[in-house]
């Protein structure tokens, strides 16, 4: 059985994937919250940004990261700052 990590209760510091991956600080802030467990639209809320506007900087999260998913990225980003 393989455990995926996919949420972690540590807020992340956009800052701190910054430091790992070259993105912008709107998306170091949209990984951060994903990376707690938030959905795309709660993000959306809450930046009070279009959910089009998310979505199209997930894909570059994606892309920059690496990563097929957001699954993958968030597991990605967790164990590379070693949080859980």
């Amino acid at each position: 059985m393989i455990i995926q990590v996919c949420a972690s209760s540590i807020p992340v510091d956009p800052d701190d994937i910054i430091q790992l991956f070259p993105m912008t600080l709107a998306e170091a802030d949209i990984c951060s919250k994903i990376c707690t467990g938030m959905s795309l639209e709660e993000i959306s809320l809450q930046r009070r940004t279009s959910l089009g506007t998310i979505r199209q900087q997930v894909k570059a999260c994606l892309d920059k990261t690496g990563s097929n998913d957001k699954a993958g990225m968030t597991g990605k980003i967790l164990r590379s700052l070693q949080v859980s």
